[in-house]
């Protein structure tokens, strides 16, 4: 289940799965804590990703290298570069959203004037009729905070129903797109569609590290129906 892509005496970097949370979430005894716990229980993790979220994920083999990492993450010195796609058609250019975040309930976060500061980044990579594939590079690392701030310019995540997004349906693509007689048309994708593709930061070892995660199944072929379809 966990795919490692970077490992030494202090760090194990993975591609963590969607669908798995990152700590206890009191429905799930399965979480990346849990399972990275069975084979050490020295490991913590550096930071957290999204229940839904697929890509990269930095733990911590002993107290020292934690300390580091969430120092690096805190003083913002780790580069993050995530895929999103997004319902609309976002402009060319590269935007800076700068929009307070606050919590709105249990799960749920909004843009409003209590919020905590939160700057992201977004770059438009391809366009589609209905979509836009678009980096994201969060500056500040709020709850939801891509999800969120993306909303609020009116691009809400495809497949996020939180935050205004839809499920990603063939029938609204495929021209003449007709569901099997007597069955609903099932989703080609039914979570957010946000990928932690890259981070870039120097090790506890000193080493300087830029780490890639490829894209799960179910992310590349939505990229591969949008191109076909969109």
């Amino acid at each position: 289940m966990i795919e490692t892509l970077f490992e030494d005496e202090d760090l194990l970097v993975i591609n963590k799965p969607a669908g798995i949370s990152c700590l206890d979430d009191r429905t799930e005894r399965t979480n990346i804590s849990t399972l990275l716990k069975d084979i050490d229980p020295a490991f913590k993790l550096a930071h957290r990703l999204d229940k839904t979220t697929s890509g990269l994920l930095v733990a911590t083999k002993n107290d020292t290298a934690y300390r580091y990492m969430a120092l690096r993450f805190e003083e913002r010195e780790v580069f993050k570069l995530y895929h999103a796609v997004v319902e609309g058609n976002v402009p060319d250019g590269e935007i800076l959203i700068d929009e307070p975040i606050e919590i709105s309930g249990k799960g749920r976060a909004r843009v409003g004037p209590n919020g905590k500061r939160s700057e992201t980044l977004v770059e438009l990579l391809r366009g589609f009729r209905n979509y836009s594939v678009v980096n994201c590079m969060p500056l500040t690392g709020r709850f939801h905070q891509i999800r969120v701030h993306l909303a609020s310019m009116g691009f809400p995540l495809a497949g996020d129903t939180t935050y205004g997004g839809s499920p990603v349906l063939l029938s609204n693509m495929k021209s003449g797109y007709r569901a099997s007689k007597g069955k609903e048309e099932r989703p080609v994708f039914d979570r957010p569609a946000l990928h932690a593709l890259k981070l870039r930061f120097v090790s506890p070892a000193g080493q300087e590290l830029e780490l890639e995660a490829p894209y799960p199944d179910d992310f590349e072929r939505l990229k591969k129906i949008l191109k076909k379809y969109n």
